[in-house]
């Protein structure tokens, strides 16, 4: 609580008529010392009985346009306060503003209401900065009068939300496809924009007032701010999947997956742009490169690694985190039966497996190096050259991991592969693109 102007010279004539007859043995002034001291906390009960009849009378109703926005987009809010303030004092409603967001139009502060009913609406837009789930906190009322003020937060349970759920803005930037040299022009806003001006744009409210471009607007009496662009470069990144040494495999489809990487990568180093190469047999990585532009180079390496492997690890042997969940709930749902106990028993073990395991992590080393890499190398697609042959596990987790990077994932694999046999067990890829050598 804060006292006021008035409060505060009432306060200091008390105290010098106190002290005043205190020295000039004057009980008259005490007498009007101490009328002040009690026309003070009259009026601090007065204030405070008016005050918690005006906060129980308070009903916020908060209503959002839409729930679901993008980073650096717009949301409208409306807010309908309604409460009863008594004689003598004063209330304004203002809206506490969330943090990662900015205002854009509209007001978040009511005028000040006087005594009697008050039913006010505000509407304002916010331009969240930051993703994720921003939670609009509610707002305080401030009551006051000639000798006191307050400020009550109305942010709990009942007064705060609704929930604003933020998706990044790289989920709704369109890239351009690359040229020959893997370079591709970007629109991603960034801390530095770009090298070269793409085109010219009037002003909006969220924009950098850095970016005007003064001679054009002084030319068409309106803002004009100026949009960068830069090319990205991107080499090209393949993935080799060998066949196993102790499987069967097609001669002749493995002779077309051996003449149609060299095609590539003898095209693309000739062209001048550099290429990143990464050899597995399954999930075991046997080589890799990272942008190299010697042709030499890269021959020789095929040449020493292009035959089939022994497959020392597999990922089938691996369960995935989701499969494991779904048979904790199975095992929780069976254990609310009447069980034997050689049943209760077994079920209990696995439970412990299973729990052992998520707390372990569950994470595979292939998985491990494969965050790795695609934290480590630029990448804006991928092509993994494959026979598609036993078991494909380690596909489907690179192509988890692509996904988790928002990398693009294309699997080539030889013209007279059948489709239709790799679908079935290529589910989990989710529609990634399958198509024969060119």
């Amino acid at each position: 609580m804060r006292v006021k102007r008035c409060t505060r010279v009432l306060i200091a004539a008390f105290l010098i008529l106190f002290f005043s007859s205190y020295i000039l043995d004057q009980p008259g002034i005490l007498a009007v010392s101490l009328f002040l001291w009690m026309f003070l906390a009259f009026r601090f009960f007065l204030f405070f009985s008016r005050l918690t009849d005006t906060a129980a009378s308070v009903q916020i109703i908060r209503t959002i346009e839409k729930h679901i926005t993008q980073q650096g987009g717009t949301s409208q809010i409306r807010i309908r306060i309604s409460l009863l303030i008594h004689e003598g004092i004063t209330g304004a409603y203002n809206e506490m503003i969330p943090s990662g967001v900015t205002i854009g139009t509209g007001v978040t502060m009511t005028p000040d209401m006087t005594s009697g009913r008050n039913e006010q609406i505000l509407n304002y837009q916010i331009i969240p900065l930051t993703h994720g789930n921003i939670l609009l906190p509610g707002g305080y009322l401030t009551v006051r009068d000639w000798f006191f003020e307050k400020r009550l937060n109305f942010s709990g349970t009942l007064f705060s939300g609704p929930v604003l759920r933020v998706q990044p803005s790289p989920l709704f930037v369109i890239k351009t496809n690359t040229d020959f040299f893997g370079r591709n022009e970007t629109d991603i806003n960034r801390v530095l924009h770009g090298q070269s001006i793409r085109t010219y744009r009037k002003y909006e409210l969220t924009d950098d007032f850095r970016l005007i471009d003064w001679k054009l607007t002084a030319k068409h009496n309106t803002l004009y701010v100026r949009e960068y662009t830069s090319l990205e470069y991107f080499p090209p990144f393949i993935i080799i999947d060998l066949p196993d040494e102790e499987g069967e495999y097609n001669q002749n489809d493995f002779s077309e997956l051996v003449q149609g990487v060299t095609t590539v990568i003898e095209k693309t180093l000739k062209g001048g742009s550099g290429i990143s190469l990464l050899i597995i047999s399954g999930p075991n990585i046997i080589r890799s490169i990272f942008n190299e532009f010697d042709l030499p180079h890269c021959m020789t390496v095929i040449r020493e690694c292009f035959h089939p492997h022994i497959r020392l690890h597999h990922l089938y042997r691996v369960r995935s985190r989701i499969d494991i969940r779904k048979e904790l709930k199975k095992l929780q749902a069976a254990g609310n039966e009447d069980l034997d106990d050689d049943t209760s028993r077994y079920f209990s073990l696995l439970n412990e497996i299973y729990h052992h395991h998520l707390m372990d992590g569950g994470m595979s080393s292939f998985s491990s190096q494969l965050s790795r890499i695609f934290l480590c190398v630029r990448l804006y697609d991928i092509s993994f050259f494959s026979l598609c042959d036993g078991d494909v596990s380690h596909i489907k987790e690179i192509s988890r991991q692509a996904r988790i990077h928002k990398i693009r994932f294309c699997i080539i694999t030889p013209p007279g592969m059948d489709v239709f046999r790799i679908n079935p067990r290529s589910r989990s890829l989710r529609g990634e693109i399958i198509e024969g050598f060119v």
